[in-house]
């Protein structure tokens, strides 16, 4: 029988081949979303991973990692694709490990940075430190470093700014240094990525949110993230539109009677009339401190009041507590409605709010009812202490979480798309 040859075909926009051409042992790129770096990064690890030996060293014993901030962070963001990619030069694979063996027996593994104590092996040939600015420095420098000592082996570092953090130190420290690579890329460096793309974000984003996510700029992140001079306060438009209700849950009032709950967040109902071009007009955010009953009742008589059928409420343990009451009062006013689960993705609660207000403030794309009552004084101060560590958000909160109801109802940028996936 013949021999077959493996093909593995792998293409490169300019942007990567630049990296691809850089024969520094330690690359860093510093780009922006939706670039190609993690596309880049898997097909460099299979390149990687099919040496045999590299400067007179054989690799046979050693293996490349993909590190991430957290493992599974890592499984979701490149697990599926590194297999697709490597499928012609796969031999094995272990799909709990997420471990890929090779044609040539070596391995490609899939790590997380959020516990460096565990990034142990026998050693490495080369390594990808993903979303760097996300993860811990010492993943770097304490663990996977010392592991390509024994063939001097090499790393890429990739990711978007995230403040001047560690991976600014990184950049800066190394800029200049022998054996160092340092590139910089917009997401308009992608020749794939569709310019409309990149305007339509930076009309939702706030600017420093855009030079950072999409210019791979290094911001001091210093400021206000809301400010106020971003909020507007006008009559109800005439255009066509819908409401929008969405609801932040706090825990309720007969909780507060334990010694165990010395503080009591509010619920808080905002309801938002969603114009046909995205826009946003705030009609009014219904807050309080109350009992699980009462909270079921509210957000019914909202939902009634503004004709929605589809609230959208926090997802957890609390949505769990009020539901059955909310069905209860359903049947006694023969109004039924169908909530949706709100989430939070992921992502912390700061970047979260940041993502789905910040920029429509900036850009004049919410109004606030100038018939407003004390609901707006409230939020308000939200917003001039927001974010501080014990500062009340929950106004904030629910007026946040009404981007994931936004996009059927006209547009918007949904909060999940917040996770960047190369």
């Amino acid at each position: 029988m013949a021999a077959t040859t493996a093909v593995l075909d792998l293409e490169f926009h300019p942007g990567q081949k630049a990296l691809l051409n850089d024969p520094s042992r330690f690359v860093v790129c510093v780009a922006g979303r939706r670039f190609g770096k993690t596309e880049y990064a898997l097909k460099r690890l299979i390149i990687e991973g099919l040496r045999s030996e590299f400067n007179g060293y054989s690799l046979q014993d050693k293996e490349v990692w993909y590190v991430g901030p957290t493992f599974q962070q890592s499984r979701r963001i490149a697990w599926n694709r590194l297999k697709r990619l490597a499928e012609p030069v796969m031999l094995d694979k272990y799909e709990n490990e997420c471990r890929i063996q090779l044609v040539n027996k070596r391995w490609i593994a899939l790590m997380g940075a959020d516990d460096p104590d565990s990034l142990h092996g026998m050693g490495l040939s080369y390594a990808v430190m993903d979303e760097f600015a996300k993860m811990k420095p010492e993943a770097w420098e304490v663990a996977v470093r010392p592991m390509l000592t024994d063939v001097k082996g090499g790393a890429l570092f990739i990711g978007t700014p995230r403040g001047k953090n560690h991976f600014f130190k990184l950049v800066q420290t190394h800029r200049n240094d022998l054996g160092w690579g340092i590139h910089h890329f917009s997401s308009l460096d992608n020749p794939f990525l569709d310019p409309e793309e990149i305007e339509y974000a930076k009309k939702h984003m706030t600017t420093e949110q855009f030079r950072e996510q999409y210019m791979a700029k290094f911001t001091t992140g210093g400021g206000k993230l809301l400010k106020m001079e971003w909020m507007t306060l006008g009559p109800k438009p005439k255009e066509a539109g819908q409401h929008a209700i969405a609801v932040d849950l706090a825990g309720f009032a007969e909780e507060a009677k334990s010694s165990q709950y010395k503080y009591l967040d509010q619920t808080a109902i905002a309801i938002v009339y969603i114009l046909e071009n995205g826009e946003w007009f705030v009609e009014e955010i219904r807050h309080g401190r109350w009992g699980v009953r009462e909270t079921a009742t509210r957000i019914l008589k909202a939902c009634q009041e503004y004709h929605v059928r589809e609230p959208g409420i926090e997802k957890g343990a609390l949505m769990n507590a009020v539901l059955p009451y909310l069905s209860d009062q359903q049947r006694k006013i023969g109004f039924y409605v169908e909530p949706i689960p709100l989430t939070h993705g992921g992502t912390k609660k700061v970047e979260r709010i940041v993502w789905a207000l910040g920029g429509r403030l900036e850009h004049g794309r919410v109004t606030f009812n100038e018939k407003a009552g004390t609901w707006l004084e409230q939020l308000m101060d939200e917003m001039s202490d927001f974010p501080g560590d014990r500062a009340p958000d929950d106004l904030l909160d629910a007026l946040a979480y009404v981007d994931q109801l936004a996009p059927g109802l006209g547009g918007g940028v949904t909060q999940g798309s917040y996770i960047e996936i190369d």
